[in-house]
């Protein structure tokens, strides 16, 4: 009994010092956003360069239109991309673990993808 107690307050420390910061998502988010710029542009020489300006971009201007609300063990990181009550153009993720999680994508998002 005592080696489950310990092991889950362990395990909930980790998760408290492992829990994802603000600056952790806008890295996260230039990444991806980088990613799926390569994707959409081709993996040549102008594609890379798009890429890699459109990652930038994405990285510096996201903490300006994403709110994290912290849950101590884990975050949720919502991008408004219209900046209405809507929550139709939300882009949301989980982060827990040093790891980031989509829940929801954009209404644009989907229809183009085909969701």
């Amino acid at each position: 009994m005592r080696t489950g107690i310990v092991v889950a307050l362990l395990a909930v420390i980790a998760l408290v010092f492992f829990n994802p910061s603000m600056d952790d998502f806008a890295l996260f988010a230039a990444t991806h956003a980088e990613n799926m710029i390569l994707e959409e542009a081709g993996d040549t020489m102008l594609g890379r360069a798009l890429s890699g300006a459109g990652g930038n971009l994405a990285g510096e201007y996201v903490k300006r239109i994403t709110e994290r609300d912290n849950y101590l063990i884990f975050s949720t990181y919502t991008i408004d991309f219209d900046g209405s009550d809507s929550d139709e153009e939300d882009w949301e993720f989980l982060g827990i673990a040093g790891r980031f999680v989509e829940l929801e994508r954009p209404q644009s998002m989907r229809d183009s993808a085909g969701d």
